[in-house]
């Protein structure tokens, strides 16, 4: 959904905290919703972009919520969403996130 080829440099929870990371992902098994959205939150509080803005994703199970840090505070960007069913929404945020960077100043 984000290729580098693009522009846009993603990185999945595996991989460090010291990127530059556009969008970062966690996938989860079984973990619960709120102490994975404040894992999130301190994952997007300390990214490496010199403005520290930058869109995340969680996903658990076959649940996706994006989220959006700006400014220093995280906010939900649109709904929870299935990855069967609301495959069309998913597509439609990602475009949307894809269109509407947040500022870099």
């Amino acid at each position: 959904m984000f290729p580098e080829r693009e522009g846009f440099d993603v990185v999945q929870e595996t991989e460090g905290d010291n990127s530059r990371a556009d969008f970062s992902t966690f996938k989860k098994l079984g973990q619960p919703w709120g102490a994975t959205e404040d894992q999130l939150q301190d994952h997007l509080a300390g990214n490496g972009n010199d403005s520290k803005n930058c869109y995340g994703m969680i996903q658990i199970g076959l649940l996706v919520q994006f989220y959006k840090y700006e400014s220093g505070a995280c906010s939900m960007v649109g709904g929870r969403m299935h990855l069967i069913t609301d495959a069309d929404n998913i597509m439609r945020w990602g475009r949307y996130l894809k269109e509407n960077p947040l500022p870099f100043v």
